[in-house]
């Protein structure tokens, strides 16, 4: 056989070449190389290397059937959403794809060969353009018993990688837990990091951080901290401590320094 061009790997529209396969044979003996595809929407297909890199052929027919159906939707949100839906599930050249297809996350076949069967389950379950799909158990796919419509709020607490904590038989992520007992989830991470139990983490008090009266030299007026000063002065508040901590002479033009409280009051 003659000498070939490797196209593994190549992608020509939709369709990324995975390996080489038997030549075609025509009746008169003529041979052709033909290569195996895998499609945007999954399907996988044998094409003519000549389809290929001429491009005559640009996917498994799902470009010409979707050409063809008439759901007039196409620049529609909705439809950009099932475009990126089967994009995340199938395509490895999307960024997203190793936390979906990558890991095995698929679309139910009704779904992912016909946008109007998505298009009619989504109208009459709850879509809004602002609204995102979601899969409510996220190792699951995505077909009508999985997927629901949230705001981005909801989504965001239904992530894999979000850690949940349970506490007086009540389970929750770190984020409505900060809510609960209105303590920030950084420290609530870091107190778990710590080793502290979870009770503890949640139940005992943040304690306030001290501030300090500070003072413009210039002007003899009196701020109750540097955050007080930086308000009604618009210098910043890291330039108003540094000059207070005598990293710089000044800030704003003017000296400034702590008042030092007397503890004997």
């Amino acid at each position: 056989m003659g000498n070939f061009k490797n196209l593994t790997g190549q992608r020509f529209s939709r369709l990324i070449v995975i390996e080489r396969v038997k030549n075609h044979i025509q009746p008169n003996g003529s041979q052709y190389v033909q290569w195996l595809c895998k499609c945007d929407c999954g399907n996988e297909v044998i094409v003519l290397a000549g389809h290929l890199v001429s491009g005559h052929t640009k996917s498994c027919g799902c470009l010409h059937k979707e050409k063809l159906t008439k759901h007039g939707k196409s620049r529609t949100k909705i439809y950009q959403v099932y475009r990126d839906m089967k994009a995340r599930c199938y395509n490895p050249n999307c960024k997203p794809y190793k936390n979906y297809g990558g890991r095995g996350i698929k679309i139910c076949n009704e779904w992912k060969n016909n946008f109007k069967i998505f298009y009619d389950w989504a109208i009459n379950n709850g879509y809004q353009d602002n609204l995102t799909i979601d899969r409510i158990d996220v190792n699951g796919n995505y077909e009508p018993s999985n997927c629901r419509w949230v705001n981005k709020y909801i989504q965001s607490r239904n992530r894999r990688t979000n850690r949940y904590i349970t506490y007086n038989n009540e389970t929750h992520c770190i984020t409505d837990w900060a809510e609960i007992y209105g303590i920030r989830k950084d420290i609530i991470k870091y107190r778990l990091e710590h080793n502290w139990s979870i009770e503890k983490t949640l139940t005992t008090p943040v304690a306030k951080k001290k501030t300090h009266k500070v003072i413009c030299v210039e002007t003899n007026k009196i701020y109750k901290s540097t955050v007080d000063a930086s308000k009604k002065t618009n210098i910043r508040v890291t330039t108003i401590s540094n000059c207070c901590s005598h990293r710089c002479k000044t800030a704003g033009g003017y000296h400034w320094e702590y008042i030092k409280e007397n503890k004997n009051k």
